[in-house]
């Protein structure tokens, strides 16, 4: 039995605001790639990108990855 593909895969569950918001925002404004919440995981919500884009948005997500969520950096 296989689920339905809708074009959207996980970027990143293991990040909250100020944060993720952020980095949305990034994504968005300077990239183009388009983005959505959905749902939460254990840790913080899941955030999507199309498939097409995932790469690239990993490629910037992980240049934060080392950086905490709450950080000044990130205006909540």
């Amino acid at each position: 039995m296989g689920t339905k593909d809708d074009g959207w895969v996980v970027l990143t569950r293991r990040t909250n605001d100020p944060k993720l918001f952020w980095i949305e925002m990034l994504l968005r404004v300077k990239f183009g790639i388009e983005t959505k919440r959905d749902g939460e995981s254990f840790h913080a919500p899941i955030m999507k990108v199309r498939k097409e884009d995932h790469d690239i948005g990993w490629a910037i997500v992980v240049l934060f990855d080392e950086i905490e969520d709450d950080d000044p950096m990130f205006p909540s």
